[in-house]
């Protein structure tokens, strides 16, 4: 974990409206695959390389907490919504990301809580190409957001943000800057390691399994007719 400005340098453009954005600054790490060695994210070399792996910042909408749970073809689940897509990098040491974002006013509504999306195995250009169609049943993705903790049972987002983070929420706006923190033991944090696996999984509603389920035996009974005929 580096100081957070002193890896960025952004170019500023004067506006009448400039003064009312405010600057999201991330620096997370250390994001992994899981705790295996070498089973770590695809690196771009940016913000916004469309080779490097996804990253979401996601907002939790009126509902204050997060799905966890994705369905194929989703990024985002229950009320959650996306707020910007960014490219994994490592410019501020191993597995550790740092991206930034500008925040138009009225472009999510201050206070709500925010979370870090990563998935490993799908880039940002094919994100941004196409879409939902890459987020395919087994596929991995990781989750962070203060009080997620290490359990299969999500905790409940405290938005309290630590290592020197602001609170991950939705700031106000002309804040000028606004830094996110996520940073585990490995980073030099105090977050633990296994916060930073990709550790969920996308699967199928279970009202698709049912349907599948129920499906079945009526393709057998069908089967049975069919061979009863031919005899």
């Amino acid at each position: 974990m580096k100081k957070l400005l002193s890896f960025i340098a952004i170019p500023l453009v004067l506006s009448a409206t400039a003064y009312a954005n405010t600057t999201i600054f991330l620096d997370a790490g250390q994001l992994l695959v899981s705790g295996s060695a070498g089973a770590t994210l695809t690196t771009g070399t940016g913000n916004v390389d469309p080779n490097g792996s996804l990253l979401l910042l996601i907002d939790s909408g009126n509902s204050g907490v997060f799905s966890g749970s994705l369905n194929p073809g989703q990024y985002v689940g229950g009320s959650d919504a996306i707020i910007t897509a960014w490219s994994f990098n490592t410019n501020n040491g191993p597995n550790e990301t740092i991206n930034s974002f500008v925040l138009s006013p009225g472009a999510a509504t201050v206070g709500d809580k925010l979370a870090l999306e990563w998935f490993p195995s799908i880039t940002l250009g094919q994100y941004l190409s196409t879409g939902t169609a890459n987020v395919t049943q087994g596929k991995l993705f990781g989750l962070y957001y203060p009080g997620i903790g290490t359990g299969s049972i999500l905790g409940t987002p405290t938005g309290s943000g630590t290592d020197g983070s602001s609170n991950w929420v939705v700031p106000a706006d002309g804040l000028g800057s606004y830094d996110l923190v996520f940073n585990t033991v490995s980073a030099a944090g105090s977050e633990p390691n296994s916060e930073g696996f990709a550790r969920f999984t996308v699967v199928p509603e279970p009202s698709a399994l049912a349907l599948v389920g129920l499906g079945l035996p009526l393709f057998s009974r069908r089967v049975r007719r069919k061979i009863l005929r031919l005899k």
